[in-house]
């Protein structure tokens, strides 16, 4: 099974608590097939304490808000599918994370 993913980041600043930050969002997708549902997405990277937690939803569709800017790892994984991890991905718009 191969994922096409599209990710889309986009960072906003936030003037009352001075801090900037981003959403991750896009769309996974089986290639060839269409939406894939059900897929958690995990971040995690340097400037985040823990990770942060999305699933796709019907139309395949993620969203990860409100997440300080930085480098991240993003993994895909989803029950009987092989996990798709992307290192060091760092937000750039409209961006297809590689190997997807």
């Amino acid at each position: 099974m191969i994922l096409t993913v599209l990710v889309v980041a986009g960072f906003a600043e936030l003037v009352a608590a001075q801090e900037t930050t981003g959403n991750l969002e896009g769309l996974v997708r089986e290639r060839g097939r269409g939406p894939l549902p059900g897929v958690e997405i995990i971040v995690t990277g340097p400037s985040l304490p823990g990770s942060r937690r999305s699933r796709t939803d019907a139309q395949g569709y993620f969203q990860v808000l409100r997440l300080p800017v930085g480098s991240y790892t993003v993994q895909l994984t989803r029950v009987g599918v092989r996990p798709l991890i992307v290192p060091e991905h760092h937000g750039d718009r409209g961006a297809r994370l590689p190997g997807a």
